[in-house]
Formats: structure tokens, C-alpha cells, sequence
């Protein structure tokens, strides 16, 4: 059986096929057992002499993948609240040149810029340190463990004030990129 709420849209399809428009479409069915799957269809119109006499097709039950993508979405959704809201500075930033790749709210607000947009504009350089060197020494230390892990640094907000940040992240050489984690511990 087909949902109700999918049959105007499985009928719309079926109308398209029939003029020549062949396109998926996903629905869901009530089997026997009145569990609930998703399932997409693949047609074709059936001509002879020209004239459309009738549709043939495959369906095909994704419900396994449709599960997947909820599940998905929903760890996404969780991971994205735990960073936005985490009460450290959490960020992502290329090896070569600091370019910021994401952080959230908290970081923004530690490196004294006003807003994200603002931040991932300028990155992280090494102007952004008291010491210059540090950040390439850091990276030096993480591309020979992987990681570091409660470094302390002065660094230099954006209104050029400094302040002691607690610093600890992973290195991954492979993808280009570092994530970590700031506390300020001025």
C-alpha cells in the first residue's frame, strides 16, 4: 500500500513518465507486516506506434540508506550544538597558512574579533601570537606526535591586548588541517 500522503505525488510522477519525462521517485509503502518502508522508482514509458501504453519501472526499498541519513543528520545536528555551545574555543585551521576553517562562538569571542565572519576572514597567523615562532614551534611539536596538549601561549587579540591561552590540538598531515581546543587562562 501506498502512504496516502505520497500517492498524489506517485501519481504526478507517473504523469511526467507518460510525457516523457522519467525521473525517481521516492515514496513509502505499508507492507503486510505494517512496518513503514521508503522506497524509489525508476520508470519509463512503454510506447507502441508512437503512443505511451503504459509505464514500466523498478522499485527499489532504500529505507536502510533513508535511516542512515536520518541518523546522520541527527549526529550532525548533536556534534553542531556541542561545538557551537562548548565553553572553550574549538577550531579547525589549514597547516600551511593558519587559514580558519571553522570555530565557534567561543573562539571568536577569546580572539576578540566581533564576529565569525570576521575571524575567518583574517585566520590565524603568526601576528596572532606574542612570540611569532610559537606557532611554527607548535606545529613542529605536532607534526612529531600528532598532537600537543596543554601548551600555554600568549597570544595577541584583535585589539591588539594580550592574553594566555591554554592550547591543546591534533595535527592530520593527510587532510591539511589542525583542530583544537583554546582556554583562556589569563
Amino acid at each position: 500500500y501506498i502512504a496516502k500522503e505520497d500517492a498524489p505525488g506517485l501519481v504526478a510522477s507517473m504523469k511526467r513518465t507518460l510525457s516523457g519525462n522519467v525521473e525517481p521517485y521516492e515514496f513509502r509503502v505499508l507492507c503486510n507486516e505494517g512496518d513503514i518502508r521508503h522506497v524509489i522508482s525508476s520508470s519509463s514509458v512503454i510506447l507502441e506506434n508512437d503512443e505511451p501504453v503504459g509505464i514500466i519501472g523498478v522499485i527499489t526499498d532504500i529505507t536502510a540508506r533513508k535511516k542512515a541519513e536520518q541518523g546522520l543528520l541527527a549526529s550532525e545536528i548533536k556534534y553542531r550544538n556541542l561545538f557551537n555551545n562548548a565553553q572553550a574555543g574549538l577550531f579547525r585551521t589549514r597547516i600551511r597558512d593558519g587559514k580558519l576553517l571553522d570555530c565557534n562562538d567561543k573562539f571568536v569571542e577569546i580572539t576578540g574579533f566581533s564576529s565569525k565572519e570576521e575571524l575567518m576572514a583574517r585566520g590565524i597567523s603568526s601576528e596572532q601570537y606574542a612570540n611569532p615562532a610559537d606557532r611554527e614551534r607548535i606545529i613542529t611539536e605536532m607534526k612529531e606526535k600528532g598532537y600537543v596538549k596543554d601548551i600555554e601561549v600568549e597570544t595577541v587579540r584583535n585589539d591588539g591586548s594580550h592574553i594566555w591561552v591554554s592550547y591543546s590540538a591534533y595535527i592530520y598531515p593527510k587532510s591539511g588541517y589542525i583542530e583544537g581546543v583554546v582556554i583562556d587562562i589569563t
